[in-house]
């Protein structure tokens, strides 16, 4: 087969059958193969930005690899603004684009798409010969999922009309990312969790991804805590009572009022950043256990009192074992009674498919002060969890803020 026809072969091997772009003598050949041949779903944009963000769109609503392909040059230029976006937002995508043939110098098109690709702090992964078409696009692929930003994957015009004896890529198995966390780590947070008196428990969009869900509704169950998620999370715990819908600059101002009594934030795959945290003004006076599978996102934007490295679901559902080990219940015994008197739980109801949830929670003007347990040597960690969150026994370190 002609080297277009590899590059297309080697895409639906990696599973893609859906393309969003725009078509140049740099691509054409690698879009119509798709179409014709595997009946690959080809969206065409108006422009090259365009097709990336809705690349980037459709991997964060399914969690799978992006792909957008543009042609050289002035083709890839088009897509910088978008794709520093996908950096920005730590979105798994291919950039597949053409690249004008070396020997072409003087070639309108031409530019250093490498340096292009590199300053807008996205990868960059060429297909290197057309005998190496498989393995390449596997690598750029990889990649992706690996760094979690967007892949350039630069294709030479000139491949694309060579005969390639084509072999699929060989499977290369990425062991299971969702590992369970460090069990020291899980003591000091669960710690710092059991003595809270009002928590709230925050999912991101890498809870999304995690497939969190149930696992942070039990686990907010077993504290009496409301539900609240980053915007990039938003609507994950859609019909559940104690929805508090986004935290953040976009709450709706009763929630706000709620984030304000909590003493405790539990969060698990957000990043917490100034959006999500109001510049940290709503992370002031509260302790934070933040949960994240990626290292870098840990105290990126916030410190946090304990951080687990871990994959979302299994750290919570570890969490909520502990709690039952120690027979932990939440302060007042019941959700409606963890928060202050003059705080009514309510509802999260979508009226309709236009309205946003109304509210979660009115609170009145008098706030109480946040009940901690603050122990002043490791021998009373368990009496003072004890007094504070009604626990029988506490095997876990209660550290002092």
């Amino acid at each position: 087969m002609l080297g277009h026809d590899a590059v297309a072969q080697a895409l639906v091997d990696e599973g893609v059958d859906t393309v969003f772009g725009v078509l140049g003598d740099g691509n054409l050949f690698i879009g119509e193969a798709l179409v014709r041949i595997h009946d690959v779903n080809y969206i065409s944009a108006t422009h090259e930005a365009n097709a990336v963000s809705m690349a980037e769109g459709w991997s964060k609503a399914t969690g799978r690899v992006g792909v957008a392909t543009c042609t050289h040059g002035p083709g890839l230029t088009n897509t910088t603004t978008a794709m520093v976006e996908g950096v920005k937002n730590r979105t798994p995508m291919i950039v597949l684009t053409g690249d004008t043939p070396q020997e072409m110098r003087h070639h309108l098109q031409r530019i250093d798409q490498h340096a292009l690709v590199t300053a807008t702090g996205a990868g960059f992964e060429p297909v290197n010969a057309p005998e190496t078409i498989a393995e390449d696009v596997a690598r750029a692929f990889r990649r992706a999922r690996a760094e979690r930003r967007p892949i350039a994957l630069n294709v030479p015009l000139t491949f694309e009309w060579e005969e390639v004896d084509y072999v699929p890529a060989r499977r290369v198995e990425v062991p299971n990312t969702a590992v369970k966390a460090d069990p020291d780590s899980l003591d000091e947070a669960v710690g710092i969790i059991a003595s809270a008196v009002r928590p709230l428990v925050l999912g991101g969009r890498g809870a999304h991804l995690a497939g969190a869900r149930d696992a942070l509704v039990a686990l907010a169950g077993r504290l009496g805590a409301p539900l609240t998620t980053s915007l990039l999370g938003s609507a994950m715990f859609r019909g559940e009572p104690h929805d508090l819908g986004v935290h953040g600059t976009l709450s709706h101002s009763l929630a706000a009022e709620t984030f304000v009594q909590a003493d405790c934030i539990i969060s698990f795959g957000a990043s917490l950043n100034q959006f999500t945290t109001d510049e940290g003004q709503l992370l002031s006076d509260k302790r934070i256990v933040q949960v994240d599978l990626h290292s870098e996102a840990i105290g990126h934007y916030q410190p946090a009192d304990a951080t687990v490295i871990g994959d979302a679901r299994l750290v919570a559902e570890t969490m909520i074992e502990m709690l039952d080990s120690i027979d932990h219940r939440p302060a007042g015994g019941a959700r409606a009674t963890t928060w202050p008197n003059d705080c009514v739980t309510s509802i999260a109801v979508a009226t309709s498919t236009t309205e946003a949830p109304t509210t979660a929670s009115i609170c009145g003007p008098s706030r109480s002060k946040s009940i901690r347990c603050s122990p002043t040597t490791e021998s009373s960690h368990a009496t003072q969890a004890s007094s504070c969150c009604g626990a029988s026994t506490s095997a876990f370190p209660i550290p002092a803020r």
